[in-house]
């Protein structure tokens, strides 16, 4: 809603092709692009990939300002995790550490290649 209501007030009006319009409608793109990322960051998890998206879109029906915002922090900002718990999530929801959890899916994907009468898994 700030998004908009920041839109609506900075380009209160300014006639449609002017340049002062022009000018203030980069500054709210760039603006709002800033709120979108923090808010991205404050949600964390799908939010990120969705932002991480939105940055390698590069074109409509996103400005240039929210793609170069969002693409300037895409991997200096994202959060990081240790390994041990990147091991702990693993065992917890796959039921093994990752080395044993990858060996198992490797095996059956070659098991499953190997019947297929196509050679495709997928």
């Amino acid at each position: 809603m700030g998004a908009l209501l920041d839109y609506e007030y900075s380009l209160w009006g300014l006639p449609e092709d002017s340049i002062e319009r022009t000018r203030i409608k980069y500054e709210v793109h760039t603006r709002s692009a800033r709120r979108l990322e923090e808010l991205c960051f404050k949600n964390g998890g799908i939010y990120i990939k969705l932002r991480q998206h939105i940055g390698q879109l590069g074109g409509p029906p996103f400005s240039h300002e929210y793609i170069n915002t969002l693409r300037e922090s895409m991997l200096n900002r994202c959060p990081t995790s240790s390994y041990d718990h990147v091991c702990q999530v693993v065992k917890k929801e796959l039921g093994g550490p990752p080395e044993e959890v990858c060996i198992s899916v490797v095996y059956l994907f070659q098991r499953c290649r190997y019947m297929s009468p196509r050679r495709q898994v997928l």
